[in-house]
């Protein structure tokens, strides 16, 4: 339905729900290693996102909640380098972004090769969510610093955010996702 849901992590064991409701899970898998990083993207424009996971600098994605082995992996980036994934371009995929010390390495399609976009932004390894902040179908970035978020919609050029507020406190655990199916990505903080 076009709104974004929750899913609790235990080792390599995912539980996705549907739904912003409780209760069980809608759907059980297992993925990867228990110590990869994870993250979670439309891959294949098909408007579900479907799980990738992170060894080194090589990533194993799946389109599909099926568990088991990877459907497709890439080498992107270099070891030890932050991860991200959005739809920089708007075309409804999401890609890899990779950050070393404050410079972003955009993507915009899942291969091998040079970066598409280089943006300057934050600070090294700060605190950096992706989102569509202004509902135009291409994902920003978000700097946190405490309980104050900086806001970057425009990823062609360096600088500073573009919109700043502050919402929840400092030792909140905090996610973005379109809640209602706006098209908006908006904040949700956990205590």
């Amino acid at each position: 339905n076009g709104s974004d849901t929750f899913v609790v992590r235990r080792g390599n064991m995912y539980y996705f729900k549907n739904s912003l409701s409780g209760g069980e899970a809608d759907i059980a898998i297992a993925f990867g290693r228990a110590n990869d990083e994870v993250y979670f993207g439309d891959w294949d424009g098909d408007g579900k996102d479907g799980i990738a996971v992170k060894r080194g600098n090589m990533y194993y994605f799946q389109n599909s909640l099926n568990g088991g082995e990877a459907e497709f992996s890439v080498a992107y980036g270099r070891e030890g380098d932050d991860s991200f994934f959005g739809d920089w371009n708007g075309d409804g995929k999401d890609t890899l972004t990779v950050r070393r010390l404050n410079t972003f390495h955009i993507k915009n399609t899942i291969s091998y090769g040079e970066a598409d976009i280089k943006v300057t932004y934050g600070k090294p390894g700060e605190d950096t969510s992706i989102g569509d902040w202004n509902g135009d179908g291409i994902d920003g970035l978000v700097i946190r610093r405490s309980n104050i978020y900086h806001l970057k919609n425009n990823l062609t050029a360096s600088g500073v955010a573009e919109n700043v507020i502050a919402y929840g406190k400092s030792s909140d655990q905090v996610y973005f996702g379109d809640w209602n199916g706006c098209g908006t990505d908006s904040v949700v903080v956990r205590r």
